[in-house]
């Protein structure tokens, strides 16, 4: 049974190989560190038996947040995990007052831009080669709580 939870470092090397798995530009080790020790993030794990299916990392800055990461391990895509992982999000952003979340994605990935439309974000913007590996395009999005 998947369930969602807070990371800790134990999860980590889990998450780099699915970083490497899901991501052109992937995390190291040492940015994902980062981001779960600050005060200002929400780092999150989806477990299927012991096992880190998905996560996602999220700051927050007064009323708004932002999603930096989210992955799902390829075999578990369209199983609902995605969708666990911005619930629990979601609670979180009511419990800290967070209005608005904002995220970007490759303009080339209909899947997340699908995914996203479909939890309630819609497009704010684009900016011009914001990606690279390689260069990109990035599609603004958000909704609002």
């Amino acid at each position: 049974m998947i369930q969602t939870r807070k990371m800790k470092a134990a999860d980590i090397e889990q998450i780099v190989s699915l970083e490497a798995e899901s991501f052109p530009d992937p995390w190291s080790e040492t940015s994902i560190t980062d981001s779960m020790e600050q005060n200002f993030s929400l780092c999150l794990v989806a477990e299927d038996e012991r096992v880190v299916v998905g996560y996602l990392i999220f700051y927050r800055n007064l009323d708004e947040g932002e999603i930096l990461r989210i992955a799902v391990k390829s075999d578990h895509r369209r199983a609902g995990v995605g969708t666990m992982l911005l619930g629990a999000m979601r609670t979180y952003c009511e419990q800290k007052g967070i209005k608005r979340v904002l995220l970007d994605v490759r303009s080339s990935n209909k899947n997340a831009k699908k995914f996203y439309k479909k939890q309630g974000f819609a497009q704010d913007g684009m900016r011009k080669h914001f990606y690279s590996k390689p260069d990109e395009d990035a599609i603004l999005m958000s909704r609002r709580y």
